[in-house]
């Protein structure tokens, strides 16, 4: 007699679920990068706005592969997020999360400009990008404001991160997925300020239980990006940043503050985050991490007597685990999310490199 099998307790993405996420999302940003560089070069577009028309295009296909790689590795399987973004939260909660991109940015603004003139002097030069044609700043807003927040913090924020804190605890997995998030741009000139990004999402979204927070926070902060890279206050900006870069000891103390004021604000939403959650951190329990991972004996089917007049038990007889084939299955699981985690990042930064001589020893 067949017995039904009982559906695994725990449905949520493990660990080296989430690693094969990271990996295919590299891959497939590079594979797309490379196509449309070859397309650039074939078209050889004139002017700066082309050029731009065409990076945002190709910005739209690498969100499409994303959202490809999260229903085929997540979605196909019946797999859930740690973090859903069903999950509601409160109207007061989404505007301290405006509140802390906007300390985040203003904290983090000056160390970025600077760290970007470091470049500079090394020879790193970002690509230009124009956003003056109707065109371009239509299509450069549907992709940085609404598409790339969604997808990239389903993907982040969302499928690696609650994959990583099953296996390596809440804390590593943040910092994890923060690095993953940086070297997964394969942009030299963004990555101080993308890694702190990461960071201040992922601790947002662990805290609230909330992957919308996520969102809000990406949102928000492409959206003060794009409008200074779209408008005449860039210029202003640009106005300010020259009289400081004249001025050491000011850009000195405005950084500091600037640090101090609007990196305690933001610490200090945080901080309220956490304290309506203070269970958030606690690790995963062993058997809930290894519930997808537990191998089980054959069961062998019940013996039934057709002379004997007694009722059919239809229970299913207690399930045996294998201790042996269970522990060696954990190892290779264990072995398999480092090695596509892992490979993932040794990729990211090889790719990371690769933009950064190419710009500096002037090769593209």
């Amino acid at each position: 007699m067949s017995y039904p099998s009982a559906k695994p307790k725990n449905r949520l993405i493990n660990q080296q679920g989430s690693s094969q996420v990271f990996l295919f999302a590299v891959l497939g940003n590079f594979m797309v990068q490379m196509l449309f560089a070859l397309i650039f070069e074939m078209s050889a577009p004139e002017t700066l706005q082309s050029r731009t028309t065409l990076g945002i295009m190709g910005g739209f296909v690498i969100q499409a592969a994303y959202m490809f790689i999260y229903f085929k590795f997540v979605k196909s399987k019946n797999l859930f997020l740690r973090y859903p973004l069903k999950h509601k939260i409160k109207p007061s909660t989404a505007l301290m999360a405006a509140a802390l991109t906007v300390c985040m940015m203003a904290a983090l603004f000056l160390p970025t400009v600077f760290s970007d003139l470091l470049l500079a002097r090394i020879g790193f030069a970002e690509v230009p990008q124009d956003f003056q044609s109707p065109q371009n700043i239509i299509l450069g807003a549907l992709l940085i404001i609404v598409i790339a927040p969604f997808v990239e913090e389903l993907i982040f924020r969302g499928a690696i991160l609650s994959g990583l804190s099953r296996g390596t605890g809440v804390v590593k997995a943040v910092f994890l997925t923060a690095l993953a998030f940086m070297l997964s741009h394969f942009n030299p000139a963004q990555s101080f300020y993308q890694f702190f990004v990461g960071l201040v999402a992922g601790f947002a979204v662990v805290f609230t239980g909330s992957l919308a927070i996520g969102i809000i926070i990406h949102t928000v902060n492409n959206l003060i990006a794009f409008i200074m890279a779209a408008t005449p206050l860039n210029g202003l900006i640009n106005q300010g940043l020259v009289y400081l870069v004249e001025n050491p000891w000011a850009a000195a103390g405005v950084t500091i503050a600037a640090l101090v004021v609007f990196g305690g604000i933001a610490v200090g939403i945080l901080f309220v985050f956490w304290h309506q959650n203070r269970t958030c951190l606690q690790k995963t329990p062993a058997e809930e991490v290894d519930a997808d991972t537990v191998v089980y004996l054959p069961t062998p089917p019940r013996e039934i007597n057709p002379f004997e007049d007694t009722p059919i038990d239809n229970t299913p007889p207690p399930k045996i685990v294998d201790k042996h084939k269970t522990e060696t299955f954990r190892r290779y699981n264990k072995r398999m999310s480092r090695l596509f985690f892992w490979g993932g990042c040794a990729f990211s930064f090889l790719m990371w490199i690769t933009v950064f001589l190419t710009s500096v020893l002037n090769l593209g």
